[in-house]
């Protein structure tokens, strides 16, 4: 049964839709023009980077950033520079699915909002993963965009495919996930679904499903969260809250979905304890990769900023050192794969040649901030030259993340210290506690200088 929702649910999609930047969507902000790049799986091509390095150069005036969903955004388009950005795009093939619709721009737009499935930057190259998702996430993909009932899908509505890769983002909040059980066992149950929130934060996880079974069961779940949702509920968790979950999977059955009811036993789902990606020295520099003399290097780009020439110095890397391939992380950076060991060593000189960092203990490793006032309107604060300034400042050894409102765009989750902004040039300071805000206060309308002389790890004695 096919189904577009309320006319009220409807208007409250489309003013969801039209604040959400896509590649169809461009979206006005202070500096211009943004314009979301959703990459499948994260990754693209070095064809790709090219074209869209090019594409910045002609149409914009703005950075490259890399997003906390392993996307990239394009911002300061110039006016009227629009179409051109949008065609080139497709023609790289950055759009979404078919490109014979390209002329009905509100179909592509549709798909496009569809396209927000999450996998680890190390699918089916970590030698710890317990399944490679790749395979899965574009079934799911192309399977997602093609469903005409799921029109009108919010373009916050996400997917987590978890296959135990050493880097995940586990504590980002996702309105559907799948996670392989973390046991070692000869025949593991299968991908435990979870819903409005994350593996290792786990709030509903009803049962598991088989990986062949996954992409029948998540867009029956989709399904029966369109059909559900009324005026205001674009997530899953306003569903959940109205409805509650054994109503919400009733519906799913209707629509094919296949489900085993179980509670997860302890250690089947990856606990919350442990290093926290955007700390995990893992993800930066020389790292493993499975298959013969192979390995990755992880880069982080400053404050998740690119530029043209960044982008395409990417692209060369990847095809003279590796297989033409990029991959972006939710951590503001990304991965070279395919690199053979002997090669690691000009791949870092390159990366590093092209402002890019690829040591952990660089400051601005640990370091989030928005776009700031001179990319948003809804704060005073320039985050970024700000985030600059404590770099260069003593800190303590967690994530930081400045936030110029409370809407917290570049950090999915609580970082070890937020630094919300106030006004242009005061903060308050929390410190991450056990909930999904930002945490324990530790002083209000600080200055820079303030916040830092709270958050300093103490001298030794």
């Amino acid at each position: 049964m096919q189904n577009h929702g309320s006319p009220r649910r409807n208007r409250s999609v489309q003013a969801a839709q039209a604040a959400c930047p896509g590649l169809i969507n461009l979206v006005q902000a202070v500096d211009g023009g943004l314009c979301r790049i959703r990459l499948a799986g994260g990754r693209m091509t070095a064809v790709q980077a090219r074209a869209l390095a090019a594409a910045a150069r002609e149409h914009a005036e703005g950075p490259l950033e890399i997003t906390n969903r392993a996307n990239l955004q394009l911002r300061g388009i110039r006016a009227e520079a629009g179409p051109g950005l949008i065609q080139a795009l497709i023609d790289a093939g950055l759009g979404p699915l078919p490109a014979s619709d390209r002329v009905d721009t509100v179909a592509l737009s549709r798909r496009d909002a569809r396209r927000n499935v999450m996998i680890s930057p190390l699918a089916g190259i970590d030698p710890q993963m317990r399944i490679d998702t790749s395979a899965l996430a574009a079934d799911l993909l192309q399977a997602m965009q093609q469903d005409a009932a799921l029109d009108g899908l919010s373009p916050k509505f996400a997917v987590l495919l978890d296959g135990g890769e050493r880097l995940v983002d586990r504590r980002h909040p996702h309105d559907i996930w799948l996670c392989i059980d973390q046991r070692d066992l000869p025949q593991p149950p299968g991908l435990w679904l979870g819903l409005a929130s994350a593996p290792a934060v786990p709030v509903h996880c009803p049962g598991y499903t088989a990986p062949q079974d996954a992409v029948t069961t998540v867009l029956a779940l989709m399904r029966a969260f369109m059909e559900l949702a009324t005026a205001g509920q674009l997530r899953m968790r306003d569903v959940l809250a109205d409805q509650g979950l054994q109503v919400l999977l009733s519906r799913a059955r209707r629509h094919g979905a296949r489900l085993k009811l179980a509670t997860p036993p302890a250690g089947a789902l990856p606990c919350a304890t442990g290093v926290e990606p955007p700390l995990d020295p893992a993800r930066l520099g020389q790292q493993p990769q499975a298959g013969g003399d192979l390995c990755l290097i992880g880069f982080q780009a400053p404050l998740a900023r690119l530029d043209a020439d960044m982008l395409e110095g990417l692209a060369e890397l990847s095809s003279q050192l590796g297989r033409g391939e990029l991959r972006f992380t939710p951590w503001q950076g990304g991965l070279l794969p395919h690199i053979r060991a002997v090669n690691a060593p000009a791949a870092l000189t390159g990366l590093r040649q092209l402002g890019l960092i690829t040591d952990a203990a660089d400051p601005l490793a640990r370091l989030l901030a928005c776009a700031g006032r001179r990319g948003c309107a809804r704060t005073q604060a320039d985050t970024k030259a700000d985030a600059l300034r404590l770099a260069r400042a003593e800190l303590p050894p967690t994530g930081i993340h400045l936030s110029g409102c409370p809407r917290s765009c570049a950090a999915a989750s609580p970082a070890g210290h937020t630094l919300l902004a106030v006004d242009g040039n005061h903060y308050d300071l929390y410190r991450r506690g056990s909930g999904r805000d930002f945490g324990e206060c530790l002083g209000r309308h600080l200055t820079l200088e303030m916040a830092t002389g709270i958050m300093r790890p103490p001298a030794a004695e």
